[in-house]
């Protein structure tokens, strides 16, 4: 199903407006992570970062983005309160509550931070942290999902919208434009340039001027898409609550627990440097080579069972997110 694109371009009214905010002292520090062991995990080493308090206050790291120094970012919301930004350089955590809610993150190509919260974005450079407000009249906007195009086009998937930074203008996209829903639960820019946008009434496309969208009856395998990854081959991959989708361009193709997957609700999907790729699911952790699948969960070593979000570092090692409170960096032991 294709659609012509109208956009509406956001100038003289604001609804996204930019202040500079003074970076956040430490606090809470009883909130930080703390290293809780090295155990192992299949072939490999698993070291375990543990709060004691995101536990009890319902704390789940939505979102990790791994910067080409190697640090890690959480994005991370609660349900009682112990939320904001996570920062690990290798030694320390740091942690800033400048942003509540905290839903999505990922880093541009000029080494920027981006995070999307309620009712705001947040770029930080290392130095400066940067506020663009997201409103809807009166209602705040959830960030969810965040994409950094190569020319610096930055993407915001929202509760009602997509939103357009290029640096200076905002442009808003919504179903009467041609998404397929304004509710939009992830993002991705795939090798060809175009944007990918997951929702909970399937995947739309846009190419620059007109949107195309996908959903089950096209091959999709569930219309809820909360993950979307390019693989190194340049496949497209969509975590649903019905499985995970592969797109070659022309055909899907479909994986469930019938096919080794650990659970058909697919939290997040992460490609990995060497082709293979790894889901986390509402029951644990599954890898895919192309060929077979390998699940770990609690059984195995995995720290909690529920794997929320999952990313790869550049060196190819793993980082993910599990229920009671875990953050785990994940090396994968090479068979010889």
């Amino acid at each position: 199903m294709r659609k012509q694109i109208l956009s509406i371009t956001i100038a003289a009214i604001l609804l996204a407006t930019a202040c500079t905010l003074t970076l956040p002292e430490l606090t809470q520090s009883a909130n930080l992570p703390q290293r809780a062991g090295v155990s192992q995990l299949g072939r490999g080493a698993l070291t375990n970062y543990y709060a004691a308090r995101w536990k009890s206050s319902g704390t789940s790291a939505r979102s990790i983005a791994i910067a080409p120094d190697g640090t890690v970012w959480l994005a991370a919301d609660s349900l009682k309160g112990v939320e904001g930004i996570f920062r690990f350089d290798g030694n320390d955590w740091d942690y800033y509550d400048s942003c509540a809610g905290a839903y999505a993150t990922t880093i541009a190509l000029d080494g920027a931070v981006w995070f999307g919260c309620i009712g705001q974005a947040l770029r930080f450079d290392g130095t400066e942290w940067t506020q663009y407000t997201m409103r809807n009249g009166e209602t705040n906007n959830c960030v969810y999902a965040i994409a950094a195009a190569p020319d610096g086009t930055m993407w915001f998937g929202t509760d009602s919208g997509l939103r357009r930074f290029d640096g200076e203008q905002w442009t808003i996209y919504t179903a009467k434009n041609g998404l397929v829903d304004d509710y939009i639960l992830s993002s991705v820019i795939a090798p060809d340039g175009s944007l990918w946008v997951g929702t909970g009434q399937g995947v739309s496309r846009f190419d620059g001027e007109k949107w195309t969208t996908f959903t089950t009856e096209d091959g999709l395998a569930q219309n809820s898409v909360w993950s979307i990854a390019v693989a190194a081959d340049e496949t497209l991959w969509f975590g649903t609550q019905n499985g995970v989708s592969r797109f070659d361009g022309v055909n899907w193709t479909s994986y469930t627990t019938q096919d080794g997957l650990a659970d058909n609700f697919v939290w997040s999907v992460a490609a990995s440097p060497d082709g293979t790729l790894w889901f986390g699911t509402s029951r644990g952790l599954s890898h895919f080579d192309g060929e077979s699948w390998t699940t770990y969960t609690t059984a195995d070593g995995l720290p909690g069972e529920v794997v929320s979000s999952v990313a790869v570092a550049p060196d190819g090692t793993l980082w993910f997110a599990s229920s009671g409170g875990y953050i785990s960096h994940y090396i994968k032991t090479l068979e010889r």
